[in-house]
């Protein structure tokens, strides 16, 4: 299988805080990569249910392609579905598809865009949503990290400090599970890092420092 980029959101829960506004305005890179009308097909939004998931007025279900937004016990969760209910919420979008048609779970797997604007790489600019992509689905996947790091540079949303639980967000490091049965940690910028994906299934699992790993019975990898 293809390798994944993902940033984990293992986040504490902790009460809801209002979002900084400073990068609440679309940016020229986010209205810069509106792909041909023809590509496109229209249809309104009729609920959000989260930050990266939406239901259409044909009761279609549609993830985001390339985001992960908190969930319900995490941190910035409100933050999250409440911006994005803003953005496009009982709105006519359009919907770009990438690869693949469906997720595992029957959800249509979209870009969504409203106004010369995209919403996936919107949600990870103001902070509120990490990059999570997954070939072959990976057309925007150098503007949605470029996205994330401009965030964690202005410390916003997830990446504020301005909340003393967002100081444990989120764990980056790479708990996997060799093919000999081997655990083994990779650290952001690691040799094998973005090659590395997480399979829970597995028993592999993400951790927020290396003190933690250890303890858990991984190994730091050699490159």
């Amino acid at each position: 299988m293809p390798p994944a980029i993902k940033t984990s959101l293992v986040l504490p829960s902790s009460p809801s805080a209002s979002v900084q506004k400073e990068s609440l305005l679309p940016t020229q890179a986010t209205k810069s990569v509106e792909p041909q009308k023809a590509q496109l097909k229209k249809a309104r939004v009729k609920a959000v249910i989260d930050g990266d998931t939406v239901i259409l007025e044909t009761d279609e279900k549609v993830r985001l392609i390339g985001i992960d937004a908190p969930e319900s016990s995490q941190n910035y969760y409100k933050e999250a579905l409440d911006r994005l209910k803003e953005l496009i919420d009982q709105k006519e979008v359009a919907l770009e598809k990438d690869v693949s048609e469906r997720d595992k779970y029957g959800r249509l797997l979209r870009y969504l865009w409203l106004d010369g604007t995209l919403i996936n790489l919107q949600m990870v600019e103001e902070g509120l949503a990490v990059v999570a992509t997954y070939p072959p689905d990976v057309k925007y996947q150098d503007r949605l990290i470029a996205a994330q790091k401009a965030a964690q540079s202005k410390k916003i949303g997830l990446w504020s400090d301005s909340r003393p639980a967002a100081k444990n967000t989120p764990c980056l490091i790479k708990g996997n599970i060799s093919a000999s049965g081997e655990k083994i940690y990779h650290l952001p910028g690691g040799a094998y890092y973005d090659k590395t994906s997480i399979d829970e299934s597995r028993g592999e699992r993400w951790f927020c420092s290396e003190e933690e790993a250890q303890a858990a019975g991984w190994r730091k990898s050699k490159l």
